[in-house]
């Protein structure tokens, strides 16, 4: 990934979201993360938007909380090393619906994004 081709903003988000995740003992870096990052972002436009679209984004930010604290954990020495981004296996990334291969989204990718349904309806 080259950071120099997101925003200032983005590349702030993106090392909150390795720090969130490192912090709680997490090896990988999850889409929970990201979006926790952007909810607390001081300037960021995120949050105003939400907040002219009728979502609570502290709700939002709470429902993420949880969802966080629900993911696999490490510890021991070592386990604050390094975070990484999960791996996104081939099928899943087909474009062939008849593919038998394709995967359904994990029920951690599907309660994340559920916390953000009202901005997708709006």
């Amino acid at each position: 990934m080259q950071l120099d081709k997101f925003t200032v903003k983005s590349q702030e988000a993106i090392q909150a979201a390795q720090q969130a995740a490192q912090n709680k003992g997490n090896q990988e870096l999850q889409p929970e993360h990201l979006v926790k990052a952007i909810l607390e972002q001081p300037e960021g436009v995120v949050v105003p938007v939400l907040q002219k679209m009728g979502v609570n984004p502290s709700q939002v930010l709470a429902e993420t909380g949880q969802l966080i604290e629900a993911l696999p954990r490490v510890s021991g020495a070592g386990a604050k090393s390094r975070v990484q981004w999960p791996s996104i296996p081939h099928s899943s990334c087909s474009t062939n619906p008849s593919q038998e291969s394709i995967r359904s989204p994990s029920r951690t990718s599907k309660a994340s994004f559920a916390a953000l349904r009202g901005v997708v309806s709006a």
